[in-house]
């Protein structure tokens, strides 16, 4: 038993070593190669129940908001769900949750989930994938999910059968996924022997775009200014890196004091977020998580979002930006007035570390997901 554990633990001791150490000097980043340095791998192929008694799917629910947050409660949990959960996502309509099973090789589920919000139904469960899955994204017309894989995967899946509809290729861990905008581009922060690596993939023609060094050691999040002129990286290298879509040429560095475990634009493209862990004791316990706000173009800092004694796993926007979500370590979430920067409240509703955010574009559900290996759905109550 310790001798399976230890890889685990080894692996655990790592990643804190890297977030927490002062950062070494950054390498000097190889050219950016084009498109044709390294060939696309695509191939195409054909195509439980919730433990709360759940309340009417005709229920009106009001969008969350700073004025009703105290009415903020579960409304369908999915418990047992295998394994450890990395990430959530809902489709552009609200009407589905998608997670990802596989956070972990001591967890004995890998696979997508698709539930409706509505009335917490489990819709569709894909295979059995076999390997971690670190991320999931939909696109912005809500056809298709994108999943990465700790294989090098990364898998396009239809919605709502979750057939596969193209796979690509790396050669080291896809850790996050994101789509443009316009749903014609999807980035990928690759783990490799170069370091961490951002892969921009065209999904109409199914070619590689662009693949560029961005960091050390892996690319942890990314994420599309929705005027799609941005791409945000966040890592281990305690920087945030902007990055022009159009031509992958680096903006600007964004240097922050922990690693840049989430990475998010709000809604209008004026502000972006990265959830950290700030200050850690000496023997490398986070006591101080926060998220900072930088104004977009300037790229200023403009505030620090403190309140939480650990990481900050994932971050959110509400709709009109004036509210800001986290997930921590802590077991607990986190919501503050982008404003004031003040902590309006927060809320300690899982059994683990809180990995996994995210809100419905209309802002009626929050959805969150954590290593006790369940899902929650929350909405305000009718």
């Amino acid at each position: 038993m310790v001798r399976n554990l230890l890889p685990f633990v080894i692996m655990l001791i790592s990643q804190m070593l890297f977030a927490c150490a002062a950062p070494s000097a950054e390498p000097s980043p190889p050219a950016m190669l084009s498109a044709t340095d390294v060939p696309p791998t695509l191939a195409s192929e054909p195509t439980a129940s919730p433990t709360m008694i759940p309340p009417s799917p005709t229920a009106i629910l009001e969008p969350i908001t700073q004025e009703n947050l105290w009415d903020l409660n579960p409304r369908y949990t999915f418990p047992g769900l295998g394994n450890s959960i990395r990430a959530v996502a809902f489709d552009p309509s609200g009407l589905y949750l998608a997670a990802i099973t596989g956070g972990s090789s001591l967890g004995t589920d890998h696979s997508i989930r698709l539930w409706s919000t509505a009335t917490g139904e489990l819709l569709k469960q894909s295979e059995e994938l076999g390997t971690d899955l670190w991320d999931i994204a939909f696109s912005p017309k809500g056809d298709s999910l994108a999943v990465g894989l700790q294989n090098g995967g990364l898998t396009i899946y239809a919605i709502p059968e979750l057939s596969t509809i193209q796979s690509f290729g790396h050669t080291g861990q896809v850790n996050t996924v994101a789509y443009s905008p316009d749903g014609i581009y999807i980035a990928a922060g690759v783990a490799e022997a170069e370091g961490g690596m951002i892969y921009l993939w065209n999904t109409e023609q199914g070619v590689l775009v662009r693949r560029q060094w961005a960091h050390p050691y892996s690319v942890p999040s990314l994420a599309f200014s929705n005027n799609g002129q941005y791409l945000a990286s966040g890592a281990v290298d305690r920087s945030v890196k902007i990055w022009q879509v159009s031509n992958g040429q680096l903006v600007r560095t964004l240097e922050q004091a922990g690693q840049g475990l989430s990475v998010r634009f709000s809604l209008d493209s004026t502000w972006l977020g990265s959830g950290m862990c700030a200050q850690s004791t000496s023997a490398l316990r986070c006591i101080d998580g926060q998220v900072w706000l930088w104004s977009v173009g300037d790229w200023a800092l403009d505030k620090k979002l403190t309140g939480p004694v650990d990481w900050i796993e994932a971050i959110a926007f509400s709709p009109d930006g004036s509210l800001v979500m986290g997930a921590g370590r802590d077991f607990a979430l986190y919501f503050w007035d982008r404003s004031s920067g003040a902590l309006l409240r927060s809320i300690a509703g899982h059994q683990g570390v809180v990995q996994g955010l995210a809100l419905s574009p209309d802002a009626r559900f929050l959805a969150s997901a954590a290593t006790d290996e369940s899902v929650i759905l929350w909405a305000i109550s009718p």
